[in-house]
C-alpha cells in the first residue's frame, strides 16, 4: 500500500463515518398523527363490553361472533379502561372517518376495534 493510501485510510478510521459517507441524519418523527396518538385524541367516553354488546345502533355495534371481537375482549384486564373513539366530522366528510373502541392500561394503547370507517 503506499503511504498516501495508508494516511486516508487511518485518516478516515478516526472520522465519524456518517458524517463521511451517509446523509445528514433525519429529523425527528412526528408521533402526533400515528394511530395511537390520533385514537388518543378521540376519545369520547369510557364504556364496558357489556354495554358495547348491548349496543344497537349500527355505525357502533359489534358483531359478537366476529373473531377480532372475541380477541379484543380476550386482552382486556382488570383496571383497564375502554373507551369508545370517534375522529372529527372533517374526517367522515372527506371519507377517511373512523370510529370504535379501544383498551388502554395505564394510559397507553393496547389495541383498537374499528367498527366503522368511511
Amino acid at each position: 500500500m503506499k503511504p498516501i493510501a495508508i494516511i486516508l485510510f487511518l485518516a478516515l478510521l478516526t472520522l465519524d463515518a456518517r458524517s463521511v459517507f451517509c446523509a445528514p441524519p433525519l429529523p425527528p418523527k412526528d408521533d402526533s398523527f400515528s394511530d395511537e396518538a390520533l385514537i388518543i385524541r378521540w376519545r369520547q367516553k369510557k364504556i364496558t363490553i357489556a354495554d358495547i354488546e348491548a349496543e344497537t345502533q349500527v355505525e357502533l355495534a359489534v358483531n359478537r361472533e366476529d373473531q377480532i371481537w372475541k380477541f379484543f375482549k380476550e386482552l382486556v384486564k382488570p383496571g383497564d379502561d375502554i373507551w369508545s373513539f370517534k375522529s372529527p366530522t372533517g374526517t367522515w366528510e372527506h371519507n377517511m372517518g373512523w370510529q370504535g373502541y379501544a383498551i388502554f392500561r395505564n394510559e397507553k394503547l393496547i389495541y383498537a376495534y374499528t367498527t366503522l370507517r368511511n
